[in-house]
This record gives C-alpha cells, structure tokens and sequence, in this order.
C-alpha cells in the first residue's frame, strides 16, 4: 500500500514528465528501489531525500511536505495514525479570518 511520501513521489515524478526509471537514474537510487518506496514496501532514505526533491524541482512550500513525508515514513504506525489524524481534523475546522480594525 502507497504511504502518503509515496503518493506524493509518484506525483512529483509525473508532473516533472520523468518516467520512475528515468527518475532513478537522474537521483542515483536503483530502479527496483525507487518501486518499493512508491509502493511503501521501503522507507525513504533520508540521507537523499534532500536531493530527490531538488532534482524534482520543487517550490520551498512542497519541498517542506516532502521532505516532512519522508521522515512519517519512518515514524512508528501510532505516530502515523496520530499524525494524520491531527491533520484531518485541522482541514476539517472552519478557515477563521482575522477581524479587521474599525476605522
């Protein structure tokens, strides 16, 4: 089953027009590799997700996520489940917007 790092890779790969093998290549990492880790049969290695998402190319605010996805990954399934429970029930609250001032 895809971990959120994984869906998110997948993603990332295919908005940047590379194949997996392509992608592979380009990082360094062996193809079959890469496969498990889309799959999450295999925890990222966090010593080169740094330069996964650099050769991704992406902007500071993805390159945070992915980067914080990775290290999930390596988080114990109760502080998954923690995890992307706290982050359901914040996209789940009402977008409050400051008041403005009176003039």
């Amino acid at each position: 089953m895809a971990t959120p790092f994984g869906t998110v890779l997948a993603a990332a790969i295919n908005e940047a027009g590379l194949s997996a093998n392509r992608y592979a290549q380009l990082v360094g990492f062996g193809q079959p590799n890469l496969v498990k880790v889309l799959k999450g049969n295999r925890k990222p290695p966090l010593d080169l997700v740094d330069g996964w998402a650099e050769a991704l190319h992406l902007r500071a605010d993805e390159r945070t996520q992915f980067i914080e996805l990775a290290h999930l990954a390596h988080a114990t399934p109760v502080v998954q489940a923690l995890v992307n429970r706290l982050r359901a029930e914040l996209a789940a609250r009402p977008v409050r917007r400051p008041r403005q001032p009176r003039r």
